[in-house]
């Protein structure tokens, strides 16, 4: 809870008016992962989207070419 609050006090000082920090934490029993599992995971999951991202960004520029080349009179 310090750390947050140090990060919000440099923000402020910084200029930024309002900041909203929000802490999720959780426990379980169940399954034994270590910290270093858990980041890996969120790093599996960001290369994930971001590589859903660049297909979604391929799809968009392969449309815009289409549609470019549909609308060449010969």
């Amino acid at each position: 809870m310090r750390v947050i609050g140090q990060a919000h006090t440099l923000l402020h000082a910084n200029g930024v008016v309002r900041i909203q920090s929000d802490i999720r934490v959780g426990s379980r029993t169940d399954k034994k992962q270590s910290p270093a599992d858990k980041v890996a995971k969120v790093e599996a999951l960001l290369k994930a989207d971001g590589d859903a991202g660049k297909k979604g960004q391929e799809s968009k520029e392969r449309t815009v070419v289409e549609n470019e080349e549909q609308s060449v009179v010969p």
